[in-house]
């Protein structure tokens, strides 16, 4: 992802939220509640 420059993905799978430097779209309930346990839940 970081050669190819993506940046940005839409997932179900919650191996993403460890990836650096990327933004993670999700509709998963358990990603949600960690990103917001975390402190990195953006809400558009």
């Amino acid at each position: 992802m970081d050669k190819a420059g993506i940046k940005q993905i839409i997932t179900d799978d919650k191996d993403y939220l460890t990836v650096r430097g990327i933004k993670v779209f999700t509709a998963n309930n358990g990603v949600i509640s960690a990103a917001k346990s975390q402190g990195k839940l953006l809400v558009r």
